[in-house]
């Protein structure tokens, strides 16, 4: 089965729920910002319908989760359920390019900064929320690894984890 989806729908994140429930994906990728700045809106709205299978924030402990069957999203609890099984589902952020440095060119331009809330909110969700990330430098690599930081993903628990991969997103010479 294929969707087809207007910009509006793409944006609609009860639509893109239930999609997901009938699609029941291995992953989730988002392929540049805004399509993973989607999916982090997604994986937020996802997370929030079935509270009590999240990470203890105090210990970094897994609470209300069970092991992972991603043949038949089954935790050991009997719950075939996607959304309920969120947590099991990784999610990949492709962030081709640096969109605070684009969001700094824009605000130059602009002449303001207020477009700097909106970019950085969305960087923030998607930070935040991918279990995995792409870029295509290593100047963008360490740059996201400063974000990682910023929002406290760098940690005991992260410790010695590879949150990123660069792809090229050309032919090296």
């Amino acid at each position: 089965e294929y969707n087809v989806l207007k910009k509006d729908d793409f944006e609609n994140v009860e639509l893109m729920s239930e999609i997901f429930s009938k699609f029941k994906p291995d992953c989730i990728v988002g392929c540049t910002f805004y399509p993973s700045n989607i999916a982090s809106r997604l994986i937020h709205y996802l997370k929030s319908k079935k509270k009590g299978n999240t990470y203890d924030v105090e210990t970094g402990e897994p609470t209300g989760r069970g092991e992972v069957n991603s043949k038949n999203w089954n935790r050991g609890n009997g719950n075939t359920d996607p959304v309920l099984n969120i947590n099991g589902v990784p999610f990949w952020a492709d962030l081709f390019g640096h969109v605070m440095a684009e969001a700094q060119a824009r605000a130059y331009i602009d002449g303001n900064d207020e477009c700097l809330f909106h970019y950085w909110n969305s960087e923030y969700n998607i930070v935040s929320s991918a279990d995995v990330f792409s870029c295509v430098s290593s100047r963008q690599k360490y740059a996201l690894i400063g974000e990682l930081g910023a929002v406290g993903r760098l940690n005991k628990y992260t410790s010695g984890y590879d949150f990123t991969n660069i792809i090229p997103c050309g032919l090296l010479q």
